[in-house]
Formats: C-alpha cells, sequence, structure tokens
C-alpha cells in the first residue's frame, strides 16, 4: 500500500505496519484467489483505522481496500477508503451502467458514475455473495429495494455513518481541511466560477486517490463524484460542484436516479473478532 501524502494540518503520525493474514474470519470470507491482508495505520490519538483489501490475482481488486473506522457510541463501520472504480464495478457486475447516462471518462482507476442506487445495491449483493457473506438487500413486492437490518454483507452507508467517516472526528467543514483554499489539495470540484478557484489539470472526473486524504486515509469524501448513502440521499459534492457547496453539513438536493458526476462508496458491519483486533492494536 502506498502511504498517503502527509497532511501538516490533521495532527496526524502514521506508522505503517507490516501485513498479516486475517485471523478468525471463520474461513468463509475468502473466495477462490482472493487475499485479505492487514494493515494498520495509527493516529497521535491511539485510534487506528485498520485498512482490509480483497484481491483477485487473476482480475484485479473486486473493491476498494476497506478502513475499519475507530468506533463511537453511534457507528461502528469499515467504510473503503476510495469510491467503486469503473475496473472494480466491471469485474463484479461484468459491464459498465449503461442507458442514456455517460461516463465523463473512462478508465480502470475512475471511479464509475451513471449507477441508479439499484445499480449500487446490486453491486453490493454480487459482492457479498463472491465473500461468502450473507447479502444487505431484497427487493420487495413493489421491486424498491430494502436494506436488510444487521446484515454481514457490504452495503451503502448511512447518512450518519458517511458524515462520521468524513468529518474523522473533527469539526472541519470539509473532509480533510477546515480552509477554503485548501480545498483543492483534497478534493475535485468544479475549477471555476468560485471565490477560491481550482486549477489541479482535471476539468471533469479525476482517478481515485489523486487528492489528499483525510485524516483517516478516506479519499475524496469531498468531490470526484458524489456518493449515494443507504438513505436514498447524495452527499460529497462532485467534480461540478463549486466549493461553497461541498461543505459537510451542506445537504445535496434531491438527487437524480443517475448521473455522470454521481456514483458510491461501501461499508460493511465489522466482525467481532475484527472489532478485537482493532482494539487490541490500538492499545
Amino acid at each position: 500500500m502506498r502511504t498517503p501524502p502527509n497532511d501538516k494540518t490533521s495532527g496526524l503520525a502514521t506508522t505503517l505496519l507490516p501485513a498479516r493474514w486475517v485471523r478468525g474470519l471463520g474461513g468463509v470470507l475468502l473466495a477462490v484467489g482472493l487475499i485479505l491482508p492487514w494493515l494498520i495505520i495509527k493516529a497521535r490519538t491511539q485510534q487506528v483505522a485498520q485498512h482490509l483489501t480483497t484481491t483477485s490475482q487473476e482480475t484485479g481488486p473486486l473493491r476498494p481496500e476497506m478502513v475499519l473506522l475507530p468506533a463511537s457510541r453511534d457507528v461502528s463501520v469499515a467504510i473503503s477508503a476510495t469510491e467503486v472504480t469503473q475496473g472494480q464495478y466491471r469485474r463484479v457486475m461484468g459491464e459498465l451502467p449503461g442507458g442514456k447516462c455517460e461516463l465523463p471518462k473512462q478508465g480502470e482507476n475512475f471511479p464509475v458514475s451513471c449507477v441508479t442506487r439499484a445499480d449500487a445495491a446490486t453491486f453490493c449483493n454480487l459482492l457479498s455473495d463472491k465473500e461468502g457473506l450473507a447479502p444487505c438487500y431484497v427487493t420487495d413486492r413493489r421491486g424498491v429495494w430494502q436494506t436488510m437490518p444487521a446484515c454481514e454483507g457490504y452495503r451503502l452507508p448511512t447518512t450518519l455513518e458517511w458524515e462520521y467517516a468524513a468529518m474523522a472526528e473533527t469539526h472541519q467543514r470539509y473532509a480533510g481541511t477546515d480552509d477554503d483554499a485548501a480545498v483543492c489539495e483534497y478534493a475535485n470540484v468544479r475549477d471555476d466560477f468560485a471565490v477560491y478557484a481550482c486549477h489541479d489539470g482535471f476539468t471533469a472526473v479525476a482517478p481515485v486517490k489523486q487528492y489528499k486524504p483525510n485524516a483517516w486515509f478516506l479519499y475524496d469524501m469531498t468531490g470526484n463524484v458524489a456518493e449515494w448513502t443507504d438513505n436514498h440521499t447524495v452527499r460529497g459534492g462532485s467534480w461540478l460542484s463549486i466549493i461553497e457547496t461541498t461543505r459537510l453539513d451542506t445537504p445535496m438536493p434531491t438527487p437524480p436516479p443517475s448521473a455522470p458526476d454521481l456514483g458510491f462508496r461501501i461499508v460493511r458491519s465489522p466482525t467481532a473478532s475484527e472489532r478485537r483486533d482493532l482494539v487490541q492494536d490500538s492499545r
């Protein structure tokens, strides 16, 4: 794993420990050819975000690296470090999103967009099945996707989980910074029509991990593509958003069914053994 860029404003001192095999997962998490090494990143506060990667040696990663966040009273979750990419989406779904919506850029490491919430839920269920996890989504009699309570598979984050991950236990207005003038270092937002215009070399969507992460090493929580949540809302803003409209406490308008700047990231609830390992490693 590549060490993220240093953020002098985050107050973060990082140490990467050697990767090791995951223990205590009951043997059901691994599909043939999948690898799940842990990487641990320690913060100055002694809280830990734990990284979990699934890779198919033949086809590449099926999903983004997962970051196990320090638990709060209301949130205990592992969230993907990046938005789901086009390469990952194609490997799980078999093809990229279709329809009249056109991807602004195509490439392995560009975030997938033009996805409906149903597309995102289908991706989560198929990925869960590939890793031997019970799926989180079912359809009711009307064909509406519903989230199963206490599911073990992958799903979209709730609004509360998304905000907790984006803010990383800070009160910053943007993911990674509270400085309007520094947002362009952390987020792919609109390059013009803003008080602080960005000139980052990307006029549209950018590949993942091109900007600085927040304090929990989550990338593009602000900007790049807006992200579906499990509450049928959209958060984070996109490459079409001006800086002033991407604050973490600013709700976005009701989203269309799909859009060229609308994608998603995934979460799942940690197992008891994963949470126990996190507590032990933070001591």
